[in-house]
Formats: C-alpha cells, sequence, structure tokens
C-alpha cells in the first residue's frame, strides 16, 4: 500500500546517509519531510544514481499518501537496475586497479 512507501523512503534516506548522532539523524528526517535532503542526495549531485535515490526519496515521503509511488511504478522506474549496473562497473573498475597493481609488485 502507499502508507508502506513513506518508509521506504526513509529507509533509503538512513541506508544512504552517515548520522554523527542520533540528533543528526532526526533533523535529516524532519528536514526530508519538508523536502530538503543532504547534498549527497541531492540534485546538484553530479552522480546520477545519487540524485535518482535522492529523487525517490522525495516521492516516497510526500506528505500526502495519495501523491507517493506505488511499489509497482518504483519497480517499473527502473532505478534499482540501474544502480546495479552501475555498481557492477564500479567494481570491475576496482578489480582492474587491483589487477594492476599486483602485476606491477610482481
Amino acid at each position: 500500500s502507499k502508507a508502506d512507501i513513506f518508509s521506504l523512503g526513509l529507509i533509503l534516506l538512513e541506508l544512504c546517509s552517515n548520522f554523527g548522532s542520533e540528533h543528526e539523524r532526526v533533523k535529516t528526517f524532519h528536514d526530508c519531510r519538508r523536502g530538503v535532503l543532504p547534498e549527497k542526495l541531492s540534485s546538484s549531485n553530479p552522480l546520477k544514481p545519487m540524485r535518482a535515490i535522492g529523487d525517490l526519496i522525495l516521492s516516497c515521503t510526500k506528505p500526502k499518501a495519495e501523491d507517493r509511488p506505488t511499489a509497482s511504478e518504483i519497480l517499473q522506474n527502473g532505478i534499482f537496475s540501474e544502480m546495479h549496473e552501475s555498481m557492477i562497473k564500479n567494481l570491475q573498475e576496482e578489480i582492474d586497479v587491483l589487477k594492476q597493481s599486483l602485476e606491477e609488485k610482481k
């Protein structure tokens, strides 16, 4: 149901954030309810996957439940498959760097 989507938005926000204290966590959640996200999730972030997650968080935490996406709409959005592809690419690049470093040590 759409009511559960709000919680999904907060969970995504928590997973993508580093809180130094409980106060910081509460402030971030409060800001989210006003439509304000941490900079790394904002539209000014040059990394498309992070911006997309931020947009999803904001849509999931809209004040009116009827304005939030359904679970089906979120899955059809494709954000999670894009994130998966991006993560694979980043991991492959890290593997290549490690391989090169090992070869240089030989």
